[in-house]
């Protein structure tokens, strides 16, 4: 079984310099859902979205546990993470709204970003001082990589109505595979406290984005009472995920991390769904009850992602029934409210506002009472010693 390595991991200078790529990148993908049509996000653009997200995060979580379990400063490892920024910069450049025009480039490009990280991959497996269980692991990587590298090649090779297909199904499937092969990856040590930080750091570029997307409301003409809701609403986002996968995290965790990695899409994805919907709040031009219906199903999908990572959490803070029903009806009451109101901007920035503020208060209420009754026990246990 595996156990998740105790001793501390610092994150890299380099780590953090190849997260620069997509603070880029990130701003480039919210760019795809950012324009109205008729009021709404078009499904094709949503789609395109989904997809983005995923071959983005995807890329990114492979590199953070090749460096998490093999990761060093050599030469080799520095100049394929050169490599590999200079690939995501292109990638970047062509998440654009007419990106089917240049389909076959985008094949190329995502096939070349894996083909680095298939080099990476087979470049460890071929090192000295590898366990069998290790090789075993890095073979599992090999098979994601490889099918990638093959699947967009072949998308390439064939006109968009038929390549968009073959292009679909590779990045499922190579979504799935690290799924399939997770016994292949418990075989080997990770270390937990360093994935936590660097997955916390991709929702911090996230939550960035929401930033940039809330300062047009911060100039000396537009800064009123809604600017401050807004900030309210990414400060409290804040604290509510950090909350959780952060002050409430059992460093020794028995885990292969997988479900942490996989849960955080929706985690993203929701992100970037609350940030263009506030943006959409005020646009005359937008479907009230589409941008509330929108917003809500980003707040959702964050919290209970969020919420999901509890089973990470020491035992004296796991949440009850209680905790549930309290965090769902909130957001029930606060997304049916603000529905009714949706003809009324500032009615729904209320709203919402108060419903982020309310569930990030209930949870760490919760944590902080839960700490609390925790020290007294151990207190009236110290005492009776």
């Amino acid at each position: 079984m595996l156990k998740s390595t105790i001793k501390h991991k610092n994150v890299e200078f380099t780590e953090l310099f190849y997260d620069l790529v997509f603070v880029y990148a990130i701003s480039k993908t919210t760019e795809l859902i950012h324009h109205l049509h008729d009021g709404v996000v078009g499904g094709e653009a949503f789609v395109a979205f989904i997809i983005t997200t995923f071959v983005l995060v995807d890329a990114w979580m492979l590199q953070t546990v090749f460096t998490n379990q093999y990761g060093k400063n050599s030469f080799l490892n520095l100049s394929i993470m050169f490599i590999k920024m200079v690939i995501l910069l292109v990638f970047a450049g062509m998440i654009v709204e007419d990106w089917h025009n240049h389909f076959d480039y985008l094949c190329w490009t995502i096939a070349s970003l894996s083909f680095v990280l298939f080099v990476q991959y087979f470049a460890q497996y071929y090192s000295h001082g590898l366990t069998k269980a290790e090789r075993i692991s890095i073979r599992g990587f090999l098979g994601v990589t490889g099918v990638r590298v093959f699947g967009m090649l072949a998308a390439s090779h064939f006109p968009i109505a038929t390549g968009i297909y073959i292009y679909l199904a590779t990045i499922i499937v190579t979504f799935l595979m690290p799924i399939y092969f997770r016994r292949r990856f418990e075989r080997i040590d990770i270390n937990f406290v360093h994935l936590v930080e660097r997955i916390s750091l991709l929702t911090i570029i996230n939550l960035g984005e929401m930033i940039m997307g809330i300062a047009p409301f911060f100039t000396l003409k537009t800064f009123t009472l809604s600017s401050v809701l807004y900030f309210t609403i990414v400060a409290c986002l804040f604290m509510y995920y950090f909350s959780v996968l952060n002050h409430s995290i059992d460093e020794h965790t028995d885990t292969s991390g997988i479900f942490l990695m996989y849960s955080h899409y929706p985690i993203y994805i929701g992100l970037i769904m609350i940030t263009v919907s506030m943006s959409f709040i005020s646009n005359n031009n937008a479907n009230v009850h589409f941008v509330t219906l929108f917003m809500y199903a980003g707040i959702f999908m964050f919290q209970w992602a969020v919420i999901a990572n509890n089973m990470y959490s020491k035992p004296h803070l796991s949440f009850d029934a209680k905790y549930y029903a309290v965090q769902l009806w909130i957001i029930l009451v606060g997304g049916v409210a603000s529905y009714n109101l949706a003809h009324s901007d500032a009615a729904v920035l209320h709203i919402t506002t108060a419903a982020i503020v309310a569930i990030t208060v209930h949870s760490i209420g919760f944590f902080y009472m839960r700490n609390l009754k925790e020290r007294r026990r151990l207190k009236k246990k110290t005492i009776k010693r």
